[in-house]
This record gives C-alpha cells, sequence and structure tokens, in this order.
C-alpha cells in the first residue's frame, strides 16, 4: 500500500480540483490508498460545515432564543458523528452500485470517492447560508441543499465512470435517475 501523507494544502487543493475538474481529479485516485485518509477528509468536511452551520445560527437564529453552548457542542458532536455515519453508509451505496454496473468493489477506493464527493456539504452549507442572510428567506436553504445534492449525484456518476470504471453506462444513468427522483420528492415532501 502507498502511503499517502494528509496535509491541509493537499485537502484544499483537491476540493478545489474536485469543483473545477472532476474528471481529472476522479481519474487521478488510485485503488492502493489508505481508509484513514477517507476519515479524515469527511471528518474534516463535517468540521467545515459545522463552523458554518454555527456562523448561520449565530447570525439569523431561527428562534428569538441564541443558541447556548451546551447546544453548540452537542451539534459539533452530531455533524462529526454524521459525517462517519454518512462516509460508510455512502461508502457500501456506492459499493453496491459499483457493484451493479461492474465497477470496482474495493471497500477502501469507496469511501475515498465518497468522502470526496462529501465536499458538497460544506459548499452547499455556505452557499446557502450566504443566499440565507441576503434573501432573508428560509425557503432558500432547503432549495440550495437540493442542488448541492443533485451536483453530489452528478459528481458520482464521474466517479463511478472515471475511478471505479463501472462498465454499464446505462446502469448508471437509470440508477442515478431513481436517486434524484428521490431527493426531489423528498424536498417536496420536507415544504
Amino acid at each position: 500500500m502507498a502511503v499517502s501523507e494528509f496535509t491541509l494544502t493537499k485537502f484544499v487543493k483537491e476540493s478545489i480540483q474536485i469543483f473545477r475538474s472532476p474528471k481529472t481529479y476522479f481519474s487521478s485516485i488510485k485503488e492502493d490508498g489508505e481508509l484513514k485518509e477517507a476519515v479524515i477528509k469527511s471528518l474534516m468536511y463535517g468540521l467545515i460545515t459545522y463552523c458554518i452551520q454555527i456562523v448561520d445560527l449565530r447570525i439569523s437564529p431561527p428562534t428569538e432564543l441564541p443558541p447556548t453552548t451546551t447546544s453548540i457542542i452537542w451539534i459539533f458532536v452530531i455533524f462529526l458523528v454524521m459525517s462517519l455515519i454518512m462516509l460508510y453508509v455512502g461508502s457500501f451505496i456506492t459499493l453496491v452500485i459499483s457493484a451493479i454496473c461492474g465497477g470496482n468493489t474495493n471497500f477502501s477506493l469507496n469511501a475515498r470517492v465518497v468522502s470526496s464527493i462529501m465536499v458538497v456539504w460544506p459548499a452547499g452549507a455556505a452557499l446557502g447560508t450566504i443566499l440565507r442572510i441576503f434573501s432573508k428567506s428560509y425557503l432558500i436553504y432547503p432549495v440550495v441543499t437540493l442542488v448541492a445534492s443533485l451536483y453530489g449525484l452528478a459528481l458520482l456518476r464521474v466517479a463511478l465512470i472515471e475511478s471505479l470504471e463501472a462498465k454499464h453506462k446505462a446502469r448508471i444513468t437509470i440508477i442515478l435517475v431513481f436517486l434524484s427522483i428521490f431527493l426531489i420528492f423528498s424536498f417536496i415532501r420536507s415544504l
């Protein structure tokens, strides 16, 4: 196994590259990486999202009462635990989709792909917070979250083809269309 060291500059460069050129980024992911890198990356995205949410709560709280220190600590724990749950559940789902589409079934590779796709979590939170502050509408945040989730599915398609070398592109498209429909119905139901 190749040992890759996690650095903050590498993390930032990879995050930017995922948005600039996802095809190039996902084709450069090696199969012989470690699961540790995926865990650290998902925790970092969870921490960044947590910080954005705390800023959002401080600027425009949903109630008249400001968040307490205890609630901020609990939100911190929840975001870190949720990022790990999202990593492992997402890796399993990606592994199943990759197996259905004739792609790679290496769990570590699937976990690194999912942790890279998790970049949409803080990006969606930041964009939603900024737009909500300027528009003064609480409806804008779920819309931005839906768009970020759909972009995450587009990144998953690129990752399935480039990193996981899925062979059945028609199956990928059908699966992602069903996931997109599920996301849209979930959004409509939450309104």
